[in-house]
């Protein structure tokens, strides 16, 4: 089933190709040509490495005491405000900084 597969997705998508692989990591129970898949050249907006640059992590205080701390990871633009992207509650639930309905 995994060579029927494998050669369903050679066929349907370009950029996945049959390797062959060392010989002596072989599995005897796969054709010599087909021992894994790989895929190259695969079209992409964003790159590893330009998203890694713009990973900011952030721990923020919380908790009655300040003992607790919580750390928002998230990938944003250098320029954005992180508190932007999420509300923040007060102990009653309401979002801090909007006036009550």
């Amino acid at each position: 089933e995994f060579v029927q597969a494998g050669d369903e997705l050679v066929y349907r998508c370009p950029t996945w190709a049959w390797e062959g692989g060392e010989v002596s990591k072989r599995k005897s129970y796969l054709p010599p040509n087909k021992q894994y898949l790989i895929t190259r050249n695969v079209p992409c907006q964003n790159r590893v490495s330009s998203m890694e640059t713009a990973l900011t992590m952030q721990a923020e205080a919380g908790g009655e005491d300040g003992d607790e701390e919580w750390l928002v990871s998230s990938i944003i633009k250098a320029t954005d405000n992180p508190e932007d992207e999420f509300d923040i509650l007060d102990s009653e639930g309401e979002v801090i900084g909007t006036p009550a309905t």
